[in-house]
């Protein structure tokens, strides 16, 4: 298309480690792009580039002149993993309900969830490691409460595990435990990925509690 009489391309298109040129963007961004590709896991994420020129006009008592500016940036993005949808049904809420003679809504929701990432760049190991600590908090919220994750969830647990050892995506899962210490059912929400939105309490629970499980203690 043509803007301001000049020609703007907006395709997208695939570009191979090797053929990355540090003249092409700069040296920093070049620095930075070159990092996130050789530490990125390509079965579930990807590298985008993105480039900008912007066109400004350069005050002048002369003759029109135009500047040229070119903004770049990137980051690491998560794929979307497809799956089957008789997958999805053991993920849902309704997958850890309670006893059917107890079943009405908790009094009380533990929401168990990540702060966005930093806005700087993590390499592979400070993204373990948050996962690492996502985990261990998890736990340890419910052990407090008398619940083992291991042996009472052990489908949620394998999953957890699968995300800190291979940042596989984890999908929100909500289970209804009984609180040792106070014999009531609870609803609890384990949501590790991180998310900018801001949590939606279960139901009629009028008592919600939520954890930031990303920092350590």
């Amino acid at each position: 298309m043509f803007v301001n009489k000049f020609e703007f391309s907006t395709c997208c298109r695939y570009i191979a480690g090797g053929d990355i040129l540090p003249e092409e963007m700069g040296g920093g961004v070049y620095s930075e792009l070159s990092e996130q590709v050789q530490s990125y896991n390509s079965l579930n994420r990807f590298v985008l580039y993105v480039s900008l020129c912007v066109v400004n006009e350069v005050p002048t008592s002369g003759a029109v002149k135009w500047e040229r500016e070119m903004i770049a940036r990137s980051a690491k993005v998560r794929l979307l993993v497809s799956r089957p949808l008789e997958d999805e049904t053991p993920h849902n809420q309704a997958a850890h309900l309670p006893p059917q003679e107890e079943l009405r809504f908790p009094q009380e929701t533990l929401v168990l969830r990540s702060v966005p990432m930093p806005s700087r760049q993590l390499n592979v190991e400070e993204e373990r490691r948050m996962r690492e600590v996502s985990f261990t908090n998890i736990q340890r919220q419910l052990s407090a409460r008398g619940i083992e994750l291991r042996t009472a969830y052990p489908e949620i647990y394998t999953r957890l595990c699968a995300y800190v050892e291979r940042d596989e995506p984890f999908i929100p899962a909500t289970i209804f435990p009984r609180n040792d210490i106070t014999g009531e059912i609870f609803t609890c929400v384990i949501m590790p990925e991180c998310s900018d939105s801001p949590p939606t309490p279960f139901g009629q629970s009028q008592d919600t509690t939520t954890i930031d499980i990303s920092r350590s203690s």
